[in-house]
Parts: C-alpha cells; sequence; structure tokens
C-alpha cells in the first residue's frame, strides 16, 4: 500500500517544518492517519539528530524501563566503536 513511504515522507516534512525535537514531534504526531508511525519515524529521525537532550525532560522522565533502554543505548555504541 506505501504505507512506509507515506510515513517516511511525513517524518521528514515534519523535520523540515520544525526547529526543535518537540515542536516536530506534536508536528508529526498531529498529522492524522498513521500518525503513531510517522511520529516513530520522526523520533529517530531527530533523535539521531538532536540527541537525546533536545528531548523534553517530562517526556524522557515518563519513558518506561529507561534505566534499560539507555544501558542499551551504551551497550550498543560501545560495540559501534569497538
Amino acid at each position: 500500500s506505501g504505507y512506509v513511504v507515506h510515513s517516511l515522507e511525513a517524518a521528514l516534512w515534519a523535520f523540515h517544518c520544525s526547529e526543535t525535537f518537540r515542536d516536530g514531534c506534536l508536528l508529526a504526531a498531529n498529522l492524522g492517519d498513521d500518525a503513531d508511525t510517522t511520529a516513530a519515524v520522526y523520533g529517530q529521525l531527530a533523535g539521531a539528530f538532536y540527541g537525546e537532550t533536545a528531548v523534553p525532560h517530562p517526556w524522557r522522565s515518563q519513558l518506561a524501563l529507561r534505566d534499560k533502554i539507555v544501558t542499551l543505548a551504551e551497550q550498543l555504541h560501545a560495540l559501534a566503536y569497538s
């Protein structure tokens, strides 16, 4: 159906039209249709670009399994540079 292409296109549009992680994420999440996928793709792209600290603290503090996710990310980063 091409939904993956549409989600990627919408995520890239939100990234292009915003100046912060928060604004772009909210823009992507409010587009409608498959907005959850669009926002997830946006989050990956913008997270890589802006970094963890650009994600609003209230959002980060509510993340389920945050400590495990951070540990896994640190392990993946170490593997990438070993």
